[in-house]
């Protein structure tokens, strides 16, 4: 049987219990768990997310979609299920158009990224990875590295439990990019460790679907579209500036771009 498509930025190295099911009346989702603790929820015509959802402590180990309503229920590690309910923005004011995208997004304040902020760490840790494909902006900072043990996201999803004790439950998809970033570095780190092989695909074919991912987040996020073969070319209205439609990563658009290098890289879910 061959292989229609590939899907994923999320890791599922640390339990054998996950599952990936189709949800929506047509099918037009696949919902999976993950080692961080994370829900994802993918778009299987794009392979773009659609919902990160922080649904456990530990390790999500899978997503039950109901199969005629928009709930759904998470499990784990932890002691408690979730159950969840996709709905429209709950906020009446909030403008979900490509417009209100738009002013929003350059309302949104400026972050310096990883490798200016932390340019002596980042340039330390390319020098130990030889092995393995990596670009400067795809190494987290300090603060923002995941533990590499199996008990690393408890620790991790326990110190954000809130007030009361309860269930830390919430929506991170304002995190995509960093997660995406912190779980390729994850999988690079245990390839040269010699550890187990962290993705069948490889980290090229790992690589590739978090670019797509971060290119159609990015263009989402702004109220953008992306060109199919050329996701990294992002269609602005006629307010945007040029130099404000460049990809934040820039590890997610040069290594596929035949104008940037000589041999790129294949681009696209397959």
């Amino acid at each position: 049987m061959s292989e229609l498509a590939a899907y994923g930025g999320h890791l599922n190295r640390y339990t054998f219990l996950k599952s990936a099911k189709y949800a929506g009346p047509s099918d037009e989702y696949i919902c999976t768990g993950s080692d961080s603790g994370h829900a994802w929820i993918y778009e299987r015509s794009t392979g773009a997310v659609a919902a990160l959802l922080s649904a456990d402590h530990s390790t999500c180990n899978g997503v039950v979609p109901h199969p005629s309503l928009p709930l759904f229920i998470t499990y784990g590690i932890d002691s408690t299920a979730k159950l969840w309910r996709a709905t429209t923005p709950v906020d009446e004011s909030t403008d979900d158009s490509p417009l209100g995208r738009y002013q929003n997004a350059i309302k949104a304040p400026y972050y310096k990224s990883t490798l200016v902020h932390h340019y002596k760490s980042v340039q330390k840790k390319l020098r130990l990875i030889t092995e393995a494909p990596i670009f400067p902006d795809q190494i987290p900072s300090r603060d923002d590295e995941y533990d590499e043990s199996v008990f690393g996201g408890l620790l991790l999803r326990t110190s954000r439990r809130d007030e009361s004790g309860g269930a830390y439950i919430a929506n991170d998809f304002n995190y995509l990019p960093s997660v995406l970033q912190q779980n390729y570095f994850a999988c690079v780190r245990a390839t040269i460790n010699g550890g187990d092989e962290p993705v069948t695909s490889g980290l090229h074919g790992l690589m590739r679907r978090i670019a797509l991912i971060r290119l159609r987040y990015q263009a989402a996020k702004m109220g953008l579209k992306t060109r199919g073969t050329v996701p990294w070319l992002m269609e602005g209205g006629p307010d945007w500036d040029k130099a404000e439609l460049v990809p934040d990563f820039p590890c997610d658009w040069v290594p596929y771009d035949c104008e940037m290098t000589e041999s790129p890289y294949e681009s696209g879910i397959g």
